[in-house]
């Protein structure tokens, strides 16, 4: 009986929680590049919620890596583990970017803008090939049943 409320739960949570932010996860991206975007457009320094969305969004996931009742949800849906946490590396990175970007923007100084949107762009790439290499090197493994 016990495993079963405890199926149920874990189906309920991941049907009403971690689904619908699996989804969401797509847009975040493409909202801190079109914030990315704005700031550069505008010339000023502008909100930064990478950080917000990464904090609320790993809160949930980290919820459900945690409880063990939970976990049960990367056992029988494997490629999520590996999705959510490709996902939200690319969040924190892009999140960075953004953070260095407002800092150059704080002062209007057109070679100060120059250099930290270069600056947010060799962090991005650097950042993507350190994360690219540590997964060569180090594979996520997932659980199989």
């Amino acid at each position: 009986m016990k495993n079963f409320f405890g199926n149920v739960a874990a189906s309920i949570y991941c049907i009403t929680v971690i689904l619908p932010l699996s989804l969401i996860l797509w847009f975040i991206p493409i909202g801190i590049l079109m914030e990315i975007n704005s700031i550069v457009k505008s010339g000023f320094s502008g909100q930064n919620a990478g950080f917000t969305f990464l904090g609320i969004f790993g809160l949930m996931f980290g919820i459900s890596m945690l409880v063990p009742t939970f976990r049960r949800i990367y056992k029988k849906l494997p490629w999520l583990y590996v999705y959510i946490q490709v996902f939200m590396m690319d969040i924190l990175i892009l999140a960075v970017g953004s953070y260095i970007l407002n800092i150059g923007f704080e002062v209007q100084n057109q070679a100060r803008h120059t250099m930290f949107f270069w600056l947010m762009i060799a962090t991005l790439i650097i950042s993507r090939l350190i994360m690219c290499s540590y997964y060569k090197f180090r594979p996520i493994k997932i659980e199989k049943e």
